[in-house]
């Protein structure tokens, strides 16, 4: 198993549940000068936990982005910049509704299928290269009880809230990390979600044991 780096100002639901789950984990805060990236395999910045999203000091990124080079999973949750991605504003999320846009299926969740963040708020980047294909994309006014069917240009043309800017990064640009008391909805699919969000950095299939929302 993946030894773990958390970057955070303050604990989370997620930060507790990837300490929970996963044998060797540390956590700093996003102040922090730098790290020994030798002494890491993975590395999750959490920001859901500031009002206007995270931003590593320089030494800090610059480890971080020695560790993507290595191609060492890294998880980047409400951040404002990785990579050549930068923010350029915040949105509120009020009438939207997260589609699940990925062809990987889960035992409850499938492509096309349709869920709630709630009251929320998504970083938006000055450039995404939409490339690649979304994990989660906002879409306003979705008329869907639980699936909807979009084509796939459509499908990518919604506010990109969760993908993979390359194959060792994952992007998530809207707050996830307290999700026991976001009001996510279902829960059931978030949750794998998430587990699939833990699984990918500690290296290996996790089952997850999450205790019941607030």
């Amino acid at each position: 198993m993946n030894r773990i780096l958390i970057i955070s100002e303050k604990e989370s639901d997620l930060s507790r549940l990837i300490k929970r789950s996963c044998d060797n984990v540390s956590m700093i805060s996003h102040t922090t000068r730098g790290f020994n990236t030798s002494e890491y395999d993975a590395v999750a910045i959490l920001g859901g936990n500031t009002e206007e999203g995270l931003c590593l000091a320089p030494p800090l990124r610059l480890c971080v982005e020695k560790m993507r080079a290595e191609g060492k999973p890294v998880f980047c949750e409400f951040l404002r910049s990785i990579g050549g991605l930068i923010e350029d504003g915040i949105a509120r999320i009020t009438h939207h509704r997260v589609v699940y846009s990925s062809k990987t299926a889960f035992s409850t969740l499938i492509h096309g299928d349709v869920l709630d963040s709630h009251y929320n708020d998504c970083i938006e980047y000055a450039f995404i290269n939409k490339s690649n294909d979304p994990i989660l994309v906002y879409h306003d006014h979705v008329c869907a009880h639980s699936n909807i069917q979009m084509e796939k240009d459509q499908l990518k043309n919604g506010r990109w809230a969760m993908w993979h800017l390359d194959s060792s990064t994952l992007v998530c640009a809207f707050r996830l990390c307290n999700f026991r008391i976001a009001r996510l909805a279902p829960s059931i699919k978030w949750q794998e979600i998430i587990s699939s969000i833990v699984s990918f950095l500690s290296g290996e299939p996790m089952a997850l044991d999450f205790e019941p929302p607030v």
